[in-house]
């Protein structure tokens, strides 16, 4: 299958590396078995419940590997990065693309979302920016261990498009 999303960046520690699919890289990543295994099945006509697995797979996610799914951006993963071969062809790539994808789009949301609360409390930061500065000269050392560095290099990069 053909995969017409746009390339983009990874981060080195994750790439390819199918970190949930592999427990975090406790277990060897899986090939697809020959003969394969059937794949699950999911109609069409169950689009409603398809959904819902796919929301129940997500808090699973979120459950399991909390700090990693914190680092799921629009544009910045790979289905590789999370998944082996056996869990695609198990799972089916569209399920697992979707399942990213969730959380992918709610990850950079709150990234939008923190920009419109931040920039405007941040006069003097915001010129910082515009001049080249660090993390560390922008944020405090909890926002980001709260955040994330991923997340604060996102926000200052959004923020650099705005003023374009």
């Amino acid at each position: 299958m053909d995969n017409n999303r746009p390339r983009g960046i990874v981060l080195a520690e994750v790439a390819g590396k199918a970190l949930f699919s592999t427990k975090l890289g406790q277990v060897a990543p899986r090939p697809v078995p020959d003969p394969p295994e059937p794949m699950i099945a999911r109609a069409p006509n169950m689009k409603l419940d398809i959904a819902y697995q796919i929301d129940r797979f997500v808090q699973q996610l979120r459950d399991e590997f909390p700090a990693q799914c914190k680092e799921i951006f629009v544009g910045y993963y790979t289905i590789h990065d999370y998944f082996d071969a056996y869990d695609i062809h198990r799972l089916g790539e569209k399920y697992l693309t979707s399942a990213l994808d969730r959380i992918a789009t709610h990850n950079s949301t709150a990234v939008q979302n923190f920009v419109l609360e931040w920039v405007p409390r941040n006069p003097p930061k915001m010129r910082k920016i515009c001049y080249g500065t660090t993390l560390q000269e922008l944020f405090s050392e909890r926002e980001i261990k709260a955040r994330g560095e991923l997340f604060l290099t996102l926000a200052v990069i959004s923020i650099l498009k705005r003023q374009q």
